[in-house]
């Protein structure tokens, strides 16, 4: 299941495209349940239930929201609702149809697709649900980030400065066994092997030229190999058009992490939030 939640939790990764998710009902004038359940709090005058924090969360791998957790997300999706940010239930159903697609699941039909859910705490009406509310949330987010951080070349130049990275020292191999008479048999490509993950048996494949074939080595099970070096790469200084979209997004991440932080903390200090006894 780990792979379905990383599968869902990579369609929301913070960014400024416009994402395209929804579920249930959820404009302003939808009425809330009716429900005999247990109500923690009150969020600018909409309940949250003592069932919405027992619920497994996409958003958290399986785990359960902390109350505070839910306030922050309900503080969000009506942020999303005064933007005009809800996306639609067209768009959740080719998201999970996507979705389903990916996990090998599209075979499946809804009630057995909802079997596997149901294992994990969800129904596929739920599982619409917070694809809906995760989708707003994250649209709201982009949409506040995307006018608040801006990201300057010159930033990336420093950065790529202050913090160098190298690539590794590499080494293409070929590994073959020795038959009894001392010949090699059919070569093995082993594709390109990092410096550190060759072993002390092969350490010789370091000082070879391209081309060159080692000594005979023998292995723990009794057995003879050949290593053929076919090519390698030195250690080298990568460059800043290499790493430019990785350091844009570093920065990018923190900055975002660190805006998010802030701004939700404004939210809660401007919420009206009653919780119950």
């Amino acid at each position: 299941m780990n792979k379905i939640y990383a599968s869902l939790l990579s369609m929301f990764t913070l960014n400024f495209s416009v994402l395209l998710f929804a579920g249930e009902d959820t404009t302003p004038q939808a009425p809330r349940r009716v429900t005999l359940d247990c109500i923690l709090a009150y969020v600018e005058g909409n309940p949250l239930f003592k069932s919405d924090v027992a619920q497994p969360r996409i958003a958290k791998e399986g785990e359960r929201y902390s109350l505070d957790e839910l306030i922050r997300e309900e503080l969000w999706f009506q942020r999303a609702i005064k933007m005009h940010m809800l996306p639609s239930a067209t768009d959740v159903e080719r998201q999970l149809t996507t979705f389903r697609l990916q996990n090998n699941f599209s075979d499946l039909s809804d009630v057995e697709f909802e079997d596997q859910l149901k294992k994990f705490g969800f129904t596929i009406k739920s599982y619409k649900a917070q694809l809906g509310r995760l989708g707003a949330v994250e649209r709201a987010k982009s949409a506040e980030l995307s006018e608040k951080i801006m990201i300057t070349t010159q930033e990336v130049e420093s950065f790529y400065k202050d913090h160098p990275e190298y690539t590794k020292e590499e080494y293409h191999l070929n590994l073959a066994s020795v038959d009894e008479n001392k010949q090699p048999q059919e070569w093995e490509d082993l594709g390109w092997v990092a410096r550190e993950d060759i072993g002390e048996k092969f350490a010789q494949v370091l000082s070879m030229a391209p081309g060159e074939i080692s000594k005979p080595i023998e292995t723990d099970e009794k057995t003879t190999q050949l290593i053929k070096l076919v090519d390698k790469k030195e250690k080298r200084l990568k460059t800043l058009d290499e790493r430019y979209r990785d350091i844009e997004q570093t920065i990018q991440k923190e900055r975002s992490e660190t805006f998010v932080t802030s701004f939700e903390k404004e939210l809660l200090d401007h919420a009206s939030i009653t919780y119950m006894n």
